[in-house]
C-alpha cells in the first residue's frame, strides 16, 4: 500500500505541474531545470533532509543547485514491479524513482541523494578499454557511496540517530573521539583517511578480517563488479550516446531531450531499460550473499577457519607422499608451502557445486542399458554430435567462426586432441616445427618433446616475432591459448597475431581451455583459414577434469581422432552437454568472481604482494623482471610461480583454487545456517 500511495503521489505532482510526458515504453518524465529543486524536495521523506536541502552552504543543497542546471529525467516503475526498481538508471542520467519504501524513512532520502550524486558526477569517455571502463564504474560507485554513506554523517551528525541500524561501516569513525576532533580541525584530511580505509576494505583488506558492518561494504563492492561485468557489452553504445546527449544539451535542450528520450525508448523492453542485463544482475546480486530472514548480511569467513582448511589440504598431500600414493618430485615441498597459504602453482580446476549437482542428476536419470546397449546397431556413433553442437551454441557469445570447420571430434579433454594433431603433423611433415610463446601451456611442449617435434619459443612481442621470422617457415605449427595460459588474461593482440600467422603461412592451433572462466564479455575469432585446429575442453570451465570432456574442430580429417566416434565416454559427453545447457558461458565466472577477489586479497595480504586478478577467475598474476621474482617469495616458491616470457622478464602466476574451495564451502555452509536465523 505504501508503494502504491507514493506512486500515485508522484504522478499527481507531475501532472499538476504538467511535467508528465507519457511514452510508449515507460513512465519516463522530464523535469525542466527550473522545477528540478521543487520536484526533488517532493521526493524527500524526512523533514531533516528537506531542511538541509533548502539551506545554502552544505553538500545536499549544492547537489540540487548543480542538478538544476539541466533537465532531470525520471523513471517511475509500477508499484508491483520488483525488477524495475533495482535499475541503475543514473548511469543514463535518469533518476529511478523506486517503488520500494523503506520502513526507516531516512533510507529513502539517502537513496535519492545517492542516485542524484551519480547523475551529477558521472563521466563518460568513448576511448576507454573494457578494463578501464570497469575500473571507472567501480571507482565512481565507491566515491558516491563514500559521500552518501560516510561523509554525510560527519556533515550532518543528526542523520545517524535517524538511521535505525545497529551497526554501519562509518560507526568506527563516528564513535572515535579522536577522528571527530580531527574532522573539526581538518575535514579534508579526515575524509581522505576514511576514504582510503573504505577503499582498502573493499579492495585490499582480506574479507576474513572484516566485521559484519565492514563485510556489507565489501559485499557491495562485489555487486558493482558484477554489474560492470553484465553491462560491459553495452558500454560503447551508452558512453557514445551520453557524450552526444550532453553535447546537444549545451546547444539546444529541446533537441537533446528528444534525442535522449528516443534512445531510452530504443533501449527499453516491456518498459524496462536494458531489461536483459537488469534481469541477470538482479538474479545474481540477490543470490551472491543472501541476507538472513532479518535482512542482515553476516560475514561467514574467518582467518582461523581459512587456515584450518589450508592445513587440511597440506596434510592430505603429506599423507599421500608419505604413503607412496603420489610421485615425489623436487617441486612437492614448494607445492606443500603454497597449500599452507591457499594457492597452487599448477592450474588445478575447481569443482563447482553446480557441476556436482548436475552430475548427480545425470546419474540419477541414467539408463545404462539404453545408453550403452545394442552397440552392434552403431546407434552410439552419432551421439557425440549433440555435445559438439551444444558446445558451439554455448561458446557462441564468445567464440566466432566454429561453423566454418568441416570436421569435429570428441576427445579426452583437449590434451588428447592436441597430442593427436601434433602427431599427425609430425608424421606427415617430418621437418615441421612447433612455435609457442614463452610461458605458454607446458603440455604442448611436453607432447612435442615426446614425439621428437622441435620446439621454438618466442617472446610474446610483435617486434620480437618479426625478428624471429627467419626461424619460421610456411607450414610450421604455432600453438596459442586464448584466454592465455601465460597469465590467465584475454590476450588483446590475438587478432593481430592471427594476421601475422596468415602472412607467415603458419598453421595455428588455438586452445580454448579457459573459455567459460571469464566474467566479462570478450570475443575470439577462429574463422581464419590459418587456424587448422581449435581445441576445447570443459575441464577448467566446470571443474570436470577427471571426466575428460573435450573435443576439436578441424579444417581437415584427423585420422588419429576419427576413431573417437566409437571410443568415447558416453556418460561424460552427456554430463558435459547438460552442464552447457544449464549454465551459460559466463555463468560460473560471474557466480564466483567474488571468490577470486576474496582469495587474492587474502593472498596479497599474507605475502605482502600486489598480484592482480586475471580475467580467468582461477588465476592471479603480476609482470616482473627476472631478477625481482625472488624478492616476492622464497627461492623455491619463486621458481615454481615464475613463468619467463622473455630473457629478462616474466609472469608470476598463481592458481587460487585451494582458497576458492574454502570460500565457496564457507559461504554455502553459512547459507544453510542463516536460513534459520
Amino acid at each position: 500500500m505504501k508503494c502504491m500511495h507514493r506512486f500515485l503521489l508522484v504522478l499527481a505532482f507531475l501532472v499538476s505541474f504538467n511535467f508528465f510526458i507519457p511514452t510508449s515504453f515507460a513512465a519516463i518524465t522530464v523535469i525542466p531545470p527550473q522545477e528540478v529543486r521543487k520536484y526533488v524536495l517532493s521526493l524527500l521523506v524526512t523533514d531533516e533532509v528537506k531542511t538541509v536541502a533548502q539551506t545554502p552552504g552544505n553538500s545536499i543543497y549544492q547537489l540540487l543547485e548543480t542538478l538544476s542546471q539541466n533537465p532531470l529525467f525520471i523513471d517511475i516503475p509500477a508499484p508491483a514491479d520488483t525488477l524495475h526498481r533495482e535499475n541503475f538508471t543514473a548511469y543514463l542520467a535518469v533518476l529511478n524513482v523506486r517503488n520500494f519504501v523503506s520502513t526507516i524513512p531516512i533510507i529513502n532520502d539517502f537513496y535519492i541523494v545517492h542516485e542524484l550524486t551519480h547523475i551529477v558526477e558521472m563521466t563518460y569517455s568513448d576511448v576507454s578499454t573494457p578494463k578501464e571502463w570497469r575500473q571507472k564504474m567501480v571507482e565512481q560507485e565507491m566515491e558516491v557511496s563514500f559521500k552518501t554513506e560516510m561523509a554525510i554523517f560527519f556533515e550532518f551528525p543528526q542523520f545517524r540517530e535517524m538511521l535505525k541500524l545497529k551497526s554501519i561501516f562509518v560507526d568506527e569513525f563516528l564513535n572515535d573521539p579522536a577522528v571527530r576532533a580531527q574532522y573539526v580541525q581538518n575535514p579534508t584530511k579526515t575524509l581522505d583517511m576514511m576514504r582510503a580505509r573504505k577503499i582498502s576494505t573493499q579492495q585490499g583488506v582480506p574479507v576474513t578480517s572484516l566485521n559484519h558492518a565492514q563485510f556489507r561494504s565489501w559485499y557491495y563492492g562485489r555487486t558493482m563488479e558484477l554489474w560492470a561485468d553484465i553491462y560491459g557489452p553495452q558500454r560503447k553504445d551508452i558512453e557514445a550516446h551520453m557524450i552526444r546527449y550532453y553535447q546537444l544539451l549545451k546547444k539546444d535542450s529541446s533537441t537533446a531531450i528528444h534525442y535522449h528520450l528516443k534512445w531510452l525508448e530504443k533501449k527499453s523492453t516491456d518498459g524496462v531499460l536494458f531489461k536483459k542485463e537488469l534481469s541477470e544482475y538482479v538474479y545474481r546480486a540477490r543470490t551472491l550473499f543472501p541476507a538472513t530472514s532479518q535482512g542482515q548480511l553476516l560475514n561467514p569467513f574467518s582467518y582461523e577457519a581459512f587456515c584450518k582448511a589450508c592445513l587440511s589440504y597440506a596434510e592430505e598431500l603429506d599423507h599421500l607422499v608419505a604413503t607412496g600414493q603420489i610421485e615425489w618430485t623436487s617441486k612437492v615441498p614448494a607445492a606443500r608451502k603454497l597449500l599452507d597459504i591457499g594457492v597452487a602453482w599448477t592450474v588445478y580446476s575447481y569443482v563447482f557445486p553446480e557441476s556436482t549437482a548436475v552430475y548427480a542428476d545425470v546419474q540419477a536419470k541414467l539408463n545404462y542399458s539404453a545408453m550403452h546397449g545394442k552397440a552392434f546397431t552403431r546407434r552410439q556413433d552419432p551421439v557425440h554430435m549433440e555435445f559438439v553442437e551444444e558446445y558451439k551454441r554455448w561458446a557462441s557469445p564468445v567464440v566466432n567462426g566454429l561453423n566454418s570447420y568441416e570436421y569435429a571430434y570428441p576427445s579426452n579433454g583437449s590434451s588428447e586432441a592436441l597430442k593427436d594433431t601434433m602427431s599427425y603433423f609430425k608424421g606427415h611433415h617430418p621437418d615441421v616445427v612447433l612455435h609457442v610463446f614463452e610461458g605458454e601451456y607446458e603440455g604442448a611442449t611436453e607432447i612435442a618433446k615426446a614425439i621428437a617435434l622441435k620446439v621454438v619459443r618466442h617472446t610474446r612481442d610483435f617486434n620480437a616475432l618479426q625478428k624471429a621470422k627467419s626461424e619460421m617457415k610456411p607450414g610450421d605449427l604455432f600453438y596459442i591459448s586464448q584466454p592465455s595460459g601465460i597469465d590467465g588474461n584475454v590476450w588483446l593482440n590475438y587478432d593481430k597475431f592471427i594476421q601475422f600467422a596468415e602472412k607467415s603461412k603458419l598453421n595455428v592451433i588455438v586452445d580454448l581451455a579457459y573459455v567459460g572462466l571469464v566474467s566479462r564479455r570478450y570475443q575470439i575469432n577462429v574463422s581464419s583459414p590459418s587456424i587448422v585446429t581449435v581445441l576445447f575442453s570443459l575441464s577448467k570451465s566446470f571443474g570436470v577434469y577427471y571426466h575428460r570432456i573435450g573435443g576439436a574442430f578441424a579444417r581437415f580429417p584427423q585420422p588419429l581422432l576419427y576413431g573417437n566416434k566409437w571410443f568415447k565416454n558416453l556418460i561424460s559427453l552427456k554430463f558435459g552437454t547438460e552442464l552447457m545447457k544449464r549454465y551459460s558461458v559466463h555463468e560460473m565466472a560471474r557466480r564466483y568472481r567474488w571468490a577470486q577477489t576474496a582469495s587474492l586479497q587474502l593472498f596479497n595480504s599474507q605475502m605482502n604482494t600486489d598480484l592482480q586478478p586475471s580475467d580467468v577467475i582461477l588465476l592471479a598474476h603480476k609482470k616482473v623482471n627476472k631478477q625481482d621474482a625472488a624478492s616476492y617469495f622464497s627461492a623455491d616458491i619463486a621458481e615454481v610461480l615464475y613463468r619467463p616470457t622473455s630473457e629478462t622478464a616474466g609472469i608470476l602466476r598463481v592458481n587460487l583454487s585451494p582458497s576458492i574451495n574454502y570460500f565457496v564451502d564457507a559461504k554455502n555452509k553459512s547459507m544453510c545456517v542463516s536460513y534459520f536465523l
